[in-house]
């Protein structure tokens, strides 16, 4: 695959019909509708900002605390739940509001280096010692990867549960994960 000049370059978001250059992009993410969500730097601020896939701007959802280089956001496949990963903590955007999420059951971790939600809802995180924590608002359960010092992100496949990794000269897949507690 080559990959040419896109068609569209996004370059700004709207605050009250004001546009605002991005200076720096951290994290993106699309809904099955084609909504595309993304943390933002820009206006001597951070944000998480939305384009609806018929719009041609995108629009502030909520402003948001300093993010770091390497937050991440996880969006619902119907961009009904939106999350943000800043410096280990798990952020809900609700109403416009960044709170610290408790929906989720998950023990109390260090070194998160991503969070998805899969095609159910539930959270998936990975830290960067090999840990994984599959999480629902009931309960979590951990998996354990083997040689995961490289992984860099990771995907999820909604057709067969298959968990696609990262690295930063391979993708690695684990389709039979191992189940702790």
């Amino acid at each position: 695959v080559v990959m040419n000049e896109s068609n569209t370059t996004f370059g700004t978001f709207l605050i009250n019909d004001t546009p605002y250059t991005f200076t720096a992009i951290f994290d993106i993410a699309q809904t099955t509708d084609g909504t595309i969500f993304a943390l933002v730097a820009g206006n001597g601020g951070n944000y998480l900002v939305k384009k609806p896939a018929e719009d041609l701007s995108f629009v502030v959802v909520a402003q948001l605390e300093n993010l770091s280089a390497k937050s991440k956001l996880a969006v619902s496949l119907l961009g009904d739940t939106a999350l943000v990963l800043n410096n280990d903590k798990i952020y809900s955007v609700l109403g416009g509001v960044c709170v610290e999420d408790e929906a989720f059951k998950r023990p109390t971790l260090s070194n998160i280096s991503s969070i998805l939600l899969d095609h159910k809802n539930e959270l998936y995180i990975l830290c960067t010692d090999g840990t994984m924590v599959h999480s629902t608002k009931e309960a979590y359960c951990t998996i354990t990867i083997n040689n995961a010092s490289t992984i860099t992100d990771f995907c999820l496949s909604p057709a067969n549960n298959t968990i696609y990794f990262l690295t930063p000269n391979n993708l690695l897949s684990l389709s039979e994960v191992e189940v702790d507690g």
